[in-house]
């Protein structure tokens, strides 16, 4: 039995919508011509209101949710929901920690009043995971935005009274990732449902084949890839956030759904090859393998001729090109027809070479792209029989392996069943034949992607190549081939992933090198300068611009970045200038690099960066004593940033034996604190701090002793443990009793001056709840990362101290937070006299 709510809002008292109502027609329709539901089985929520429709209000809407899927929900076996309308992204927790989905009925006329009029759409999902329908299929057609200044009230949905079952398989497709904003056409319809529409019909990448069926299938998963090729297309020429953003995701939850369409009989794909030169295209071999079987030699070149058009099964093919000439380029490719209908194959000019396992490494980039998403190095080898496949198929196998143990690769199958495998630094999988991606991922950076093909009785070889950027080909001299790794610094060694990110705060801290412990080639570049003229806490800023398409030239928005530093204690404001390396050479990039080093603010200060092409924010910082604080950014063109920041200890100071690190050397320490900061960013840090064993791991459990680390990563490693005691994650078991109070009281001891430590000490010491400072509560002290801050935001809530006018700032960074990020960095220019001034800044 089948049920589907289909709801579709144009009229809005503000914002009106053109399409919405169009799209959740046509969706109706679509699904009725493909067989999917008939007419009796629909609901269909318009406004304006349509022939059979009913008004799409909140109240209409949660209670025919409530009757039929909540209550009498367990009789049916699927649920369709699709909705086209206003849609946004807000906070449903008091600590504004959780960014969840919210749809918008008809009569919300105003965010700051009509808040309990939305519909918070993740807690739909959370209310119906464990009872009403088996299947439950979602399409969400709207924006997910925060498209508003006060952060809105967001209320559950209040059901109650069902008894938990089991878990239901949830499928859910978006128009857009978090942030995003939903395109469509005026009075027409929107770029997602027009596609939802042709991947119902089986078109394109929608069409997959199922290797356990053995049929054609349209499913959810395929539906949004279908989705997502479509609109990436349509961004080509976008800027990669614009991409990053307006792709459509997916979400899935419990078992895996059925297909929503099978096919007996499919129309073929056309694939014409072209070979280079003409002369040589008699000499290539050009053969095409699906699953794990050759296609007939009908299908192959040079029975074929050049530039002749060959008809396959609309599905990922491997092409394989020999020639006795020399190896083609490519030599093994994955070929998926349903959205590539011409192929090249080009035959180098020169001796032939000797054939390897899986042809030459690949070539190094002409241009990095700005993503930093790059391929990997991919060889083929015999593999010795195993256990797997399908039908009494010999499976093949994958191995893929990380420099970095703190590297997360994941292979999945790019076909039903969709499998999926995940390991850190090393994976070895026995396979079905087939087509798989390896992904390879630093904290929340994927640095390199390689789409395979595996063959029975093969072993494929996926090695990462470095996460070179732009910048970093211009820094760095790179081979002929894709480097595997890059080794920028003796002393750190080798890296393959967050390679920019890491050798950013070395030129921070680098002009107080005196013992040259860092970065030997740049020694000549940057002038040595003696902490001291700095009071010994001092502030280096390293701003870089990467990427390839600035709108005007870098040495202009070098030029007109204007950076400050004020004081929280006072409101002493200092311009930063602008630095040169001392031999006026272009090399190692320092033609894209904005460095000044002034005296840090003691205590808490807000760093403030202003630029006609960058925008502007504010950052919160600290200086402490015999400290150097190192603020490090990325800017891309494309609008991204990535801030860094450091609490260092300065390379040629003696410290005590107890703040002291365990090894003695300060490169790989650097290396150590910026793979955690991508680890705290990604909710991994406590995993890989303590389930490994290798040095860096080793580093990264110092953290949670919070003495001589940076209290930066003290600070992060405690809300992780929190976290992970809290939520019983695996291997806190390892931890010593007591760690959250001894995490905290190093800070407080040994990081008095950091607002971090002082959040941390009270929310560790406070006995029945924290009684936080006047001066963190009001905003006159800011803590550096966001985590905290939300922190403060919950506890001025449900004190009743957001209302007055002195604790008022305090809530408003909370809603202000640049998110994705981790840090107090807020999208506009504060002067620093909070709360007097900032709160009405906000």
């Amino acid at each position: 039995m089948l049920k589907a709510l289909i709801i579709g809002i144009d009229d809005y008292k503000q914002n009106p919508l053109s399409s919405a109502v169009n799209d959740a027609v046509a969706f109706r329709d679509e699904i009725i011509t493909s067989g999917i539901a008939k007419d009796t089985e629909i609901e269909l929520f318009t406004s304006p209101p349509q022939a059979g429709s009913t008004p799409a209000n909140s109240k209409a809407i949660t209670d025919w949710l409530y009757e039929n899927v909540y209550i009498q929900g367990d009789r049916l076996q699927r649920f369709i929901f699709y909705y086209a309308g206003h849609g946004i992204l807000a906070y449903s927790d008091a600590a504004h920690t959780h960014a969840r989905t919210a749809l918008v009925p008809s009569d919300v006329e105003d965010l700051k009043r009509d808040g309990k009029l939305l519909i918070d759409f993740n807690g739909l999902l959370d209310t119906l995971s464990l009872t009403g329908p088996d299947e439950q299929l979602y399409f969400i057609d709207a924006c997910r935005d925060m498209p508003y200044e006060q952060q809105p009230d967001v209320t559950s949905l209040g059901w109650s009274g069902k008894p938990p079952g089991a878990e239901r398989s949830q499928a859910a497709i978006y128009a857009v990732s978090p942030l995003g904003k939903a395109r469509g056409s005026r009075n027409g319809m929107g770029v997602m449902t027009t596609y939802l529409r042709e991947a119902l019909r089986g078109e394109g990448l929608a069409l997959e084949y199922d290797t356990e069926r053995f049929q054609y299938t349209v499913n959810m998963r395929s539906i949004c890839e279908h989705a997502r090729e479509k609109v990436r297309q349509t961004l080509r020429n976008e800027p990669a956030w614009v991409q990053k953003y307006q792709l459509p995701s997916p979400g899935f939850r419990g078992p895996k759904p059925q297909p929503l369409l099978t096919f007996d009989r499919v129309n073929p794909a056309p694939l014409t090859v072209h070979m280079e030169p003409e002369e040589a295209a008699t000499q290539i071999q050009v053969k095409f393998c699906v699953g794990n079987y050759d296609l007939a030699a009908e299908y192959c070149y040079p029975i074929n001729r050049n530039h002749e058009t060959v008809h396959l099964q609309p599905q990922r093919h491997l092409m394989i090109a020999t020639s006795s000439l020399g190896i083609p380029e490519p030599s093994r490719e994955p070929v998926d027809v349903r959205v590539t209908n011409q192929i090249t194959i080009r035959l180098p000019k020169g001796p032939p070479l000797e054939p390897g396992g899986g042809g030459p490494a690949p070539p190094a980039p002409s241009m990095v792209p700005d993503s930093g998403v790059l391929p990997g190095c991919v060889q083929v080898a015999p593999s010795a029989p195993g256990r797997g496949g399908t039908m009494g198929e010999a499976p093949g196998s994958v191995e893929a392996a990380a420099m970095e143990p703190q590297v997360e690769i994941t292979l999945e199958s790019l076909a039903p069943p969709y499998q999926s495998w995940k390991a850190a630094q090393h994976l070895t999988e026995s396979v079905p034949p087939g087509s798989y991606s390896v992904q390879f991922r630093l904290g929340p950076d994927v640095f390199c992607q390689q789409e395979i093909f595996v063959r029975s009785g093969e072993q494929v070889t996926v090695n990462p190549t470095a996460a070179v950027t732009p910048l970093l080909m211009e820094a760095v001299p790179v081979a002929a081939a894709a480097p595997p790794f890059l080794e920028v610094s003796e002393s750190i060694g080798p890296m393959q992933a967050a390679l920019l990110p890491t050798i950013l705060p070395i030129i921070g801290i680098k002009p107080f090198d005196f013992a040259n412990k860092l970065f030997h080639q740049i020694t000549g570049m940057i002038p040595t300068i003696k902490p001291g003229p700095f009071e010994n806490r001092p502030l280096s800023v390293v701003l870089a611009l990467d990427g390839n398409f600035w709108s005007v030239p870098i040495a202009q928005i070098l030029s007109g970045i204007r950076c400050s530093a004020i004081s929280m204690n006072g409101g002493r404001r200092e311009e930063l200038p602008h630095l040169l390396p001392v031999s006026g050479r272009d090399a190692f990039g320092f033609d894209r690099l904005f460095r000044s080093i002034i005296t840090a603010p003691l205590g808490s200060f807000v760093l403030t960066l202003t630029s006609e092409v960058l925008g502007e924010f504010t950052l919160a910082s600290a200086g402490l004593p015999n400290r150097a604080t190192v603020i490090t950014g990325i800017f891309r063109p494309d609008g991204t940033v990535d801030i860094s920041q450091n609490l260092l200890q300065l390379p040629d100071m003696h410290y005590r034996m107890e703040e002291s690190p365990p090894i003695d050397n300060y490169g790989r320490v650097l290396r150590t604190l910026e793979i955690g900061q991508a680890l705290y960013r990604s909710g991994e840090l406590f995993q890989h701090a303590v389930r490994s064993a290798d040095q860096s791991s080793s580093l990264l459990m110092e953290a949670f002793r919070a003495k001589w680390v940076d209290p930066i990563l003290g600070c992060m490693a405690y809300y992780a443990a929190r976290k992970a005691l809290a939520t019983r994650e695996p291997f806190t078991d390892r931890l010593p009793p007591g760690i959250l109070q001894q995490v905290a009281g190093n800070l407080f001891k040994h990081f008095p001056d950091l607002p971090d430590s002082r959040v941390i000490h009270e929310l560790a010491f406070g006995r029945m709840e924290p009684q936080f400072p006047p001066d963190l509560i009001s905003g006159s002290s800011l803590p550096l990362l966001a985590e905290s801050v939300w922190e403060l935001a919950h506890y001025a809530r449900t004190t009743g101290r957001e209302g007055t006018q002195e604790d008022a700032p305090v809530a408003a960074l909370a809603r202000s937070i640049v998110p994705e990020q981790p840090w107090l960095r807020v999208p506009m220019l504060l002067d620093g006299l909070l709360p007097a001034r900032a709160a009405a800044s906000i």
